[in-house]
């Protein structure tokens, strides 16, 4: 899949793109080319519902997932594309001992 020129553009004052510009011409790229009645499906974590992991970098590109998911679903309306969003609930795996 090829981007659109957006993609490659700066944001103001950077030398590469930022994160939002990257999803927006991600998102611009790929709305179009899905059939109606096709969905995205995001995948992020019960650590978007609270800080409990220690690494904020992970906690906070989580906690963005929902806007970004909603976002998402408001510009596939016009394509009759669907955005969703699963939540997993945190699975104890021996690495993980508490939640919160």
């Amino acid at each position: 899949m090829t981007l659109p020129a957006e993609a490659a553009g700066s944001a103001p004052g950077r030398g590469r793109p930022t994160w939002r510009h990257r999803m927006r011409a991600v998102a611009a790229a790929v709305l179009p080319v899905l059939d109606p009645g096709s969905a995205i499906v995001f995948i992020s974590s019960a650590a978007s519902l609270r800080a409990a992991t220690g690494i904020p970098a992970y906690d906070a590109s989580k906690a963005a997932l929902p806007g970004i998911c909603r976002q998402v679903a408001r510009e596939g309306m016009a394509w009759g594309i669907r955005a969703n969003l699963v939540v997993p609930s945190l699975v104890l795996d021996g690495g993980a001992t508490s939640f919160g």
